[in-house]
């Protein structure tokens, strides 16, 4: 998978979600659930984001090296994301990150660029 092809193919034809993993993500607005591809910090992929970058460095070992690599399903996938969010210090981590964010200056150094997630 071409994720620069891909990324083009989404703003095109779905500008406003991506799918991954058999569910439809919100690429506009960032949080830290299952629903959307960027985490609150507005700069990382969340647990299905990054499961579409992982699904596609395997395709690339596989077609370049014949690694033979079996990548997850889309319902193993989704049951560790599931998993994952579950675990409450992942929670815990998540309140502090939009807490820590809500306390920086607007305009600050610090602030994510926007461009990264669509207008």
């Amino acid at each position: 998978m071409d994720l620069e092809l891909a990324a083009r193919l989404a703003e095109r034809f779905r500008p406003k979600t991506i799918l991954v993993a058999g569910r439809k993500l919100d690429r506009l607005h960032p949080a830290n659930d299952l629903d959307h591809f960027f985490l609150a910090d507005v700069r990382h992929p969340g647990t299905l984001g990054q499961s579409m970058v992982a699904q596609s460095i395997i395709e690339i070992v596989n077609t370049r090296f014949g690694a033979e690599l079996k990548p997850l399903g889309d319902r193993e996938i989704v049951n560790l994301a599931v998993q994952a969010l579950s675990t409450p210090a992942l929670h815990d981590r998540a309140a502090r990150s939009k807490s820590a964010r809500r306390e920086k200056p607007p305009g600050s150094v610090l602030e994510p660029p926007r461009a990264l997630i669509g207008r």
